[in-house]
């Protein structure tokens, strides 16, 4: 994995949501891995409307950010990209189950895409390898 310098972590935490999923979709297949938030099991959210999110990230300095800023009980879990497109959002998308991608606690522009069309996004970026 590569690291972030913070000039770069800033600038991230402060694009909109568009961007830092296109981000997303390209660090992810470039580093091979994804991270998501852990306590004794995979933690997710409900979105406004009861549906049910699995919040996911494209490197572990987002994530702690975003415990830092949310106090939340857990720690970041990598996810290898393997196991990612192989297992878990086929498993989130057959239960129907949202991915939240690269979460700002400060920011209301996460987007929410249905797990098959993540899934899609990840296959396109990988086949230009």
């Amino acid at each position: 994995m590569l690291e972030l310098n913070e000039q770069q972590i800033k600038h991230l935490l402060e694009t909109d949501g568009r961007s830092r999923y296109e981000f997303s979709i390209k660090k992810i297949v470039d580093w091979e891995e994804a991270w998501g938030l852990y306590n004794d099991g995979w933690i997710m959210f409900e979105d406004s409307k009861g549906n049910m999110v699995f919040p996911i990230w494209p490197a572990k300095d987002f994530v702690e950010h975003y415990i830092k800023q949310t106090n939340k009980d857990c720690v970041p879990k990598e996810i290898f990209l393997d196991n990612l497109m192989d297992d878990l959002l086929p498993d989130l998308d057959d239960d129907n189950i949202g991915v939240g991608v690269f979460d700002i606690p400060e920011r209301e522009d996460t987007p929410v895409v249905k797990a098959k069309d993540f899934l899609r996004d990840l296959e396109y970026e990988c086949s230009k390898y």
